[in-house]
């Protein structure tokens, strides 16, 4: 659909469209000149007496006001809730690391490894023993629900993100071999005694499946027990060696303890709001030289698990490794290891407390200020708009139509006659006639808001011809230009007929006077 405009000045209305996204609106402003609008108002839909109401700059100016509010408590609380987080790399290993993890023997740092069970091979002394390497921070893995609401937050787990590559390997293939490596996240940096074996160093014959253990483990068991599918898989242990869940390797063409030496990276991601743990691993096909990089992780998790950790572990618990040999024996080694953890904490009086509540506290305190600044901003700027409603230099323009302003002088006679006009525009009703919304006006600038049509103004398609509209022919724009100077409308909210013959040239567009008559 097209739409006829009329401008003042012997301008040609350019029509600009102004999309109010936020608001679900579309507005196009028919602007005579370049100059911003101030004065502006409205005209109600369905009122007979079309009283004015504010538009445009102001409603714009209003709404960027509530937005700028809105931003400023949303961000505000998104921030507050920020928790920082502990990110350690390890490796390569040497004997400076001492200082660094609790190594229970018979576990050692030697060959740049962390070696959680020697090599056992020819020494029965080896044979029959567990040991453990664990990272001697403690870690805040939850808050209680009841301990964060009294800093006004929820109850928060924390999530994790491990990667670490391993050398699990059999030095005699013709000789069994075991028992196995895990992942840990423990409650104290203690070896349970008895561990050795088919325990993994995880725990023992007495305190197997025991809820108090508060142990979670990712297991790389290579010996096959009554429980176990084979001698070559990953598992999730909960306070037990009697994994919860767990995947043969084999199908994935993945051997933990292979004939000859071999790397793999294992990547342990959990996410503590969606309580969702993720498993990969892979092998490391590059050599341990200068140049060795990290794999990427694989896009498939080889397991995956639902695990509310916040019900099995302690609220501070330790991560780390545990290994164990029987009657079978193997090398089980770590040579890399990196670590993210959330960064939580609690007070030493055991209530809760998160890093995230000094970041409230620094940033939600000058957030609010700034909100109590916008507000009077907004306060200031309606008081601002009521007193300038008052002014006598605008008093005309600010009564409802029809009515000729009386208190603008004679350099502004152009105005009056717009508005004389828009008065009769907007009685004016006809589905083939844009429906008038407002004006404008600013320093002489006189500004109308149609209803959008996004096919553009009518001039576009006369005389513009740019390459976004298709000028029309001779003889169809005199026709257009005849049918709409001549077209008789009824109002459908007034009983009288409304004809405009006023088609001089100022309304048609620069360019015809020359050389056209009507």
């Amino acid at each position: 659909m097209l739409w006829l405009s009329r401008s003042m000045k012997s301008q040609r209305p350019v029509g600009v469209p102004v999309v109010l996204s936020a608001m679900g609106l579309g507005f196009i402003w028919e602007q005579t000149t370049n100059q911003e609008a101030e004065e502006c108002s409205s005209f109600e839909p369905n009122a007979s007496n079309n009283k004015l109401k504010p538009v445009g700059d102001g409603l714009q100016l209003e709404l960027t006001m509530i937005l700028l509010v809105m931003l400023l408590l949303f961000p505000a609380a998104a921030i507050s809730d920020v928790v920082s987080q502990s990110h350690n790399e390890f490796g390569p290993f040497d004997e400076s690391y001492y200082s660094t993890f609790a190594v229970k023997k018979p576990a050692t740092i030697s060959n740049f490894a962390l070696q959680v069970t020697p090599d056992s091979a020819g020494d029965f002394s080896l044979s029959n023993r567990s040991g453990r390497v664990l990272f001697n921070q403690s870690f805040v893995l939850w808050t209680s629900d009841s301990d964060s609401q009294q800093a006004g937050m929820e109850g928060k787990v924390a999530s994790f993100n491990t990667s670490f590559l391993i050398n699990v390997h059999r030095m005699n293939s013709f000789l069994p071999h075991g028992e196995g490596l895990a992942f840990i996240i423990a409650p104290d940096l203690e070896l349970p005694t008895g561990s050795h074996g088919q325990y993994l160093g995880l725990t023992n014959s007495t305190t197997d499946g025991n809820p108090s253990n508060h142990l979670v483990a990712i297991e790389l068991d290579t010996f096959k027990q009554d429980f176990d599918p084979d001698d070559n898989h990953l598992g999730l242990n909960i306070n037990s060696v009697r994994s919860v869940q767990n995947v043969s390797l084999s199908q994935f063409d993945i051997q933990i303890a292979p004939s000859g030496t071999r790397y793999h990276m294992v990547w342990i991601q959990y996410d503590g709001n969606r309580k969702l743990l993720d498993v990969y691993m892979a092998e490391q096909a590059q050599e341990l030289d200068e140049s060795f990089v990290i794999m990427a992780r694989p896009s498939k998790p080889l397991l995956s698990a639902n695990l509310t950790l916040k019900d099995i572990v302690k609220q501070k618990s330790y991560f780390g490794f545990a290994a164990s040999t029987g009657n079978a024996t193997q090398l089980n080694c770590v040579l890399r290891w990196n670590l993210t953890v959330d960064a939580l904490s609690v007070k030493e009086n055991g209530t809760g407390e998160r890093r995230g509540l000094k970041i409230a506290l620094w940033v939600g305190l000058p957030s609010s200020a700034l909100v109590l600044l916008g507000l009077a901003g907004l306060a200031y700027y309606i008081h601002k708009k009521r007193k300038a409603a008052s002014d006598p230099n605008i008093l005309g323009a600010l009564k409802s139509l029809p009515g000729t302003p009386r208190e603008f002088g004679d350099d502004l006679k152009g105005k009056d006659e717009f508005l004389a006009e828009l008065t009769i525009i907007n009685r004016l009703r006809h589905k083939h006639l844009v429906r008038l919304l407002g004006w404008c006006h600013k320093n002489g600038t006189l500004l109308l808001v149609y209803e959008y049509m996004p096919n553009g103004s009518l001039d576009n398609h006369l005389f513009c011809g740019s390459s976004e509209h298709t000028t029309l022919g001779w003889s169809l724009s005199l026709a257009t230009t005849t049918t709409a100077t001549s077209m008789q409308v009824g109002s459908g909210s007034n009983s009288a007929w409304t004809r405009n013959y006023d088609s001089q040239d100022s309304n048609l567009g620069e360019g015809y006077s020359d050389s056209h008559t009507f």
